[in-house]
C-alpha cells in the first residue's frame, strides 16, 4: 500500500473468527520524495512511480533495489514476463523500463498530446490501449528491437468527446470500456471501434474500471 506520507506498507492478513478481516503492518519503508501515482507488482518485486522516478522494491525485504529516472508517471502496466514496465506520463510520453538492469530504454515522446491517465493490455498481450486527457484512446502493438526488448508501434486511434480517465479490455478483448470526464463509461467493439453501449449513473467521473474474468460484468 502506498500512502500520502510517501511510505509503503506491507500488510499481512491475520485470522479472525469474528468481525472484519484484520490486517497487521509487517513492514514500512520510506517511499518517494514526491507523490506516488501508480504501483504494480511482479512475483518478486513491487514497482512504484511518480514525479520523475520509478523505484523497484524487493517484496520480501521491503528494500528499494533500484531507482530509475522517468517522466511524471501517472499510470503503468507490467508487460508479460515481469521484466518490462510501461509508464504513461503527465506530458503524454510512453516510457519503457527494463527492471532487470534498471534502465529506461525506449520513449515515445508524443504518444499523446496531453496526460496519459490509463494503460490497458489484452490478456494475450496482442494489443495495448492508452487513454488520455487529449480525448483519444490510442492502440499499440508490441514489436521487438535488436536486443529482443519490446517496443510499441501505433496501430489506430479512437477519438472521443471528452477526457479519458480509464480504459480496460474485457477478457477476450472483444470490447474496450472507456471512462470519460462527463461521468459516462462508453464501450466499443475492438475489431471495428464501433460504439456498443454507454453506462450512466455515476455522480462524478469514473477513474477506475474493470471487467469480471468472464467478461459479463463490469466494476
Amino acid at each position: 500500500v502506498s500512502l500520502a506520507n510517501n511510505t509503503i506498507q506491507k500488510l499481512e492478513q491475520k485470522p479472525s473468527k469474528e468481525g472484519p478481516i484484520i490486517y497487521e503492518m509487517v513492514h514500512q519503508t520510506q517511499g518517494h520524495t514526491s507523490d506516488i501515482r501508480c504501483v504494480e507488482m511482479t512475483d518478486e518485486q513491487i514497482i512504484s512511480a511518480g514525479d520523475g522516478e520509478c523505484r523497484i522494491w524487493d517484496i520480501e525485504s521491503g528494500t528499494c533495489v533500484s531507482r530509475i529516472s522517468c517522466g511524471y508517471a501517472m499510470c503503468m502496466t507490467v508487460l508479460p514476463g515481469g521484466r518490462f514496465v510501461l509508464l504513461g506520463t503527465k506530458t503524454g510520453e510512453l516510457q519503457l523500463v527494463d527492471i532487470s538492469d534498471a534502465t529506461m530504454y525506449n520513449e515515445i515522446s508524443k504518444a499523446h498530446a496531453k496526460t496519459i491517465w490509463s494503460i490497458a493490455i489484452t490478456n494475450d498481450a496482442s494489443e495495448i490501449a492508452t487513454g488520455s486527457e487529449d480525448h483519444e484512446v490510442r492502440f499499440w502493438v508490441i514489436q521487438f528491437d535488436e536486443m529482443e526488448r519490446p517496443v510499441l508501434v501505433h496501430k489506430r486511434t479512437l477519438k472521443l468527446t471528452d477526457e479519458i480517465f480509464a480504459v480496460r479490455y474485457n477478457s477476450d478483448a472483444s470490447l474496450i470500456a472507456c471512462a470519460l470526464l462527463d461521468t459516462t463509461v462508453r464501450i466499443f467493439h475492438t475489431d471495428t471501434l464501433n460504439f456498443f453501449l454507454s453506462l450512466y449513473g455515476a455522480q462524478l467521473p469514473v477513474t477506475s474500471i474493470d471487467f469480471s474474468s468472464g467478461g459479463g460484468e463490469m466494476n
